[in-house]
């Protein structure tokens, strides 16, 4: 709009006419700077932006996640709570019946059978927060449940097969040590969804993810030389699915003894739940301090590559840079300036 101005009042009015094309012109080349610069931070913008949707948008499913196996496991203690109260009515008399203890393990039977979808796979059998869907069912195989997998037989090779899917020959050898031994299985089977660990006494344990259980169970099979599995085929072995810390289907309250029984169990799986329970708030917290130190450095960078395109442009000098930037500056006061620069590298 200045050049316009200036092209009028330095013009003679015959001369109007004349003067339009140069003005026109003028006006085009500030239009184009705007939009060049504007494109570029448009662009710039809009990738960090993206970027930082994203990774938003995994933080947040991670910290739902995380609430959702929190809200269960607080339903949970309620319910054990519901469940020690009664138990403790009934065996000190206050109550008429062992009905109200029999409703309270009820409830928290029900309520513990949807611990895989009420968490979405969250909270595991061992009572282990984990990632949403990271729960694992851990299981042993009968002939390969000792502490180095061989049981002192002879050299054999081994083959997989899960879901139809074929693992890597294995071999196993006494002479190996129980570390190669592991290795070996671990990197044979894990292509199929089964990984291989020790458990804490240091015998070879496989785990699969806990909604893949049933389908890897029924579809193992394994072929030998003969020494610990038939040779010449496949055949289904024996597997024992490690149990559930929490098992409230085994809990009884008919009898009085049973009720003592059940009484201590419900004490002991409340204390493991209270833990659980940190466990899974300790995971909320280190996720907002994380978001704000991420939230914090993307800013950064934002700012920084929006402040290079404007150094850039600028650089270039003339008045169509100076048309392009002096907007996109307009109503940045020098305090926030000088705040900004101060903020630490």
């Amino acid at each position: 709009m200045q050049v316009s101005a200036l092209a009028t009042r330095q013009s003679p009015a015959a001369g109007t006419a004349s003067s339009a094309a140069p003005q026109a012109a003028g006006s085009a080349t500030a239009t184009g700077g705007r939009s060049t610069v504007r494109t570029t931070l448009t662009t710039n913008t809009a990738a960090l932006r993206g970027g930082l949707r994203s990774q938003d948008a995994a933080r947040n499913a991670e910290a739902a996640g995380t609430q959702r196996t929190l809200a269960f496991i607080e339903r949970a203690r309620s319910s054990l709570g519901t469940l020690k109260s009664a138990l403790s009515d009934t065996l000190t008399g206050q109550a008429f019946s062992d009905r109200p203890a029999q409703q309270a393990l009820d409830d928290f039977g029900a309520l513990w059978r949807t611990r895989a979808t009420a968490t979405g796979g969250g909270l595991d059998g061992a009572l282990n927060v984990v990632d949403a869907g990271g729960a694992q069912q851990r299981f042993r195989i009968r002939g390969l449940d000792d502490s180095n997998g061989v049981g002192g037989a002879e050299r054999e090779t081994l083959q997989f097969s899960v879901r139809g899917k074929l693992s890597a020959p294995v071999v196993l050898d006494a002479e190996a040590a129980p570390q190669a031994t592991q290795s070996r299985l671990d990197r044979a089977l894990s292509p199929l969804g089964v990984r291989v660990e020790r458990d804490a006494q240091g015998s070879l344990q496989f785990r699969t993810a806990e909604t893949a259980w049933p389908e890897v169970r029924d579809s193992l099979l394994v072929k030998g030389g003969g020494q610990r599995f038939p040779t010449g085929q496949f055949n289904r072995p024996r597997t024992d699915a490690v149990a559930e810390t929490l098992q409230p289907d085994n809990w009884r309250v008919d009898t009085t003894s049973a009720q003592r029984q059940t009484l201590h169990a419900a004490a002991q799986a409340s204390m493991l739940l209270d833990a659980a329970g940190r466990q899974a708030g300790e995971r909320l917290v280190a996720m907002a301090r994380d978001s704000e130190a991420v939230t914090g450095a993307e800013g950064a960078a934002r700012a920084a590559a929006m402040a290079e395109s404007f150094r850039s442009l600028a650089s270039r000098g003339g008045f169509e840079a100076v048309a392009a930037v002096a907007p996109a500056a307009a109503g940045v006061s020098r305090e926030r300036v000088a705040a900004l620069m101060r903020l630490p590298d």
